[in-house]
């Protein structure tokens, strides 16, 4: 059987705040800056804006 990994990515983007750690900001405004900087990059500019943080080996399951 081929391992499985669950992989755990940072994703960089930017938003406006009025605050300089953004504690303000609501986690609407937060998700539509997510979305908008995921919905804007092409293809060969992804891994640019992620960064590699972790992964772990997924147990096998019954239904395999």
């Amino acid at each position: 059987m081929t391992k499985q990994y669950n992989v755990m990515f940072d994703v960089g983007f930017s938003i406006v705040a009025n605050d300089e750690r953004g504690e303000t900001l609501r986690p609407s405004e937060i998700r539509f800056a997510i979305i908008e900087r995921a919905m804007s990059m092409r293809d060969d500019e992804i891994r640019e804006a992620v960064g590699f943080c972790d992964s772990y080996i997924l147990e096998e399951s019954n239904n395999e």
